[in-house]
């Protein structure tokens, strides 16, 4: 925490203290599954790619029944 926000608190743009770059969890600028702003990374609304997400980069086993039963048409 730097000085500033010691002394008058942080100045908070959503998720993000734009005084000294401290995060919170609370107001994250998602896109999918990653906020914008800090980098943060949730578990909902991956960008699935075959067995990875675009966005973070996180695998998944797609050899589950419930994918095969998704991508069945």
């Amino acid at each position: 925490m730097g000085l500033a926000c010691k002394i008058s608190g942080h100045k908070w743009s959503g998720c993000l203290c734009e005084r000294c770059g401290q995060t919170r969890d609370a107001g994250h600028f998602w896109d999918g599954c990653k906020c914008r702003r800090c980098g943060r990374v949730r578990d909902e609304l991956h960008d699935w790619d075959g067995d990875k997400c675009a966005r973070c980069g996180k695998k998944r086993d797609v050899t589950l029944p419930e994918f095969k039963a998704s991508m069945s048409f």
